[in-house]
């Protein structure tokens, strides 16, 4: 039982708004997670056949001459814990295309290199943890005054917004769609009032 208290009082420690802790969870817990789906996914296409394994001296004898770096997704795999962000891990695979392009001039090869890069590609939408936030209600007169003007409001929609998918059962969304749904709400807001005035003759 000590020791599960210990645990737990170490895990509530590290969930907290403390920049360095958060950074350390979202390395040691929630990273590593993310790059195993990356990871699973590149490898299911069958582009990424060729990349699994280090290159052998017996089908190209002279590659480690003209490859000082070389990498596959062998090693990458190896080294999910070890990644400290999306960028270090996204290196070591762009490490990976970039062998292979400077290596072979073989159509199939290339294609190959360039279809992975262009998958990774597509995990480069970041996406952003939807909050509650306790400082805004509905009711709240920070509708009013000079709060609005400028980026204020969007700030305020994008909360608003944030709280309806939450209720709604989404945890996570992009940070481009989080703002598309900004700008939609502004401009559906938009049509509301101009009618409105139309039809009060304003």
């Amino acid at each position: 039982m000590a020791a599960k208290k210990m645990w737990n009082m170490f895990l509530l420690g590290l969930i907290s708004t403390n920049e360095k802790k958060r950074k350390f969870l979202d390395r040691m817990l929630f990273l590593p997670g993310r790059l195993t789906r990356i990871l699973t996914a590149i490898k299911s296409f069958d582009q990424s056949k060729i990349f699994l394994r280090r290159v052998l001296k017996k089908d190209a004898p002279n590659y480690y001459e003209v490859i000082k770096k070389p990498m596959d997704l062998s090693i990458v795999q190896k080294k999910i814990g070890k990644y400290r962000s999306f960028e270090e891990f996204k290196a070591d695979l762009n490490l990976i295309w970039d062998n292979c392009l400077k290596f072979n001039q073989e159509k199939y090869y290339r294609d190959c290199a360039f279809k992975m890069r262009e998958v990774v590609s597509t995990f480069e939408i970041e996406v952003v943890p939807v909050k509650m936030d306790s400082e805004f209600a509905m009711g709240s007169n920070v509708w009013e005054g000079e709060e609005n003007q400028g980026p204020a409001i969007k700030w305020m929609i994008r909360r608003m917004i944030g709280r309806v998918l939450l209720l709604s059962g989404y945890g996570f969304v992009s940070k481009t769609a989080l703002w598309v749904f900004c700008d939609v709400f502004q401009h559906k807001i938009l049509e509301i009032v101009k009618e409105e005035c139309k039809e009060n003759g304003k």
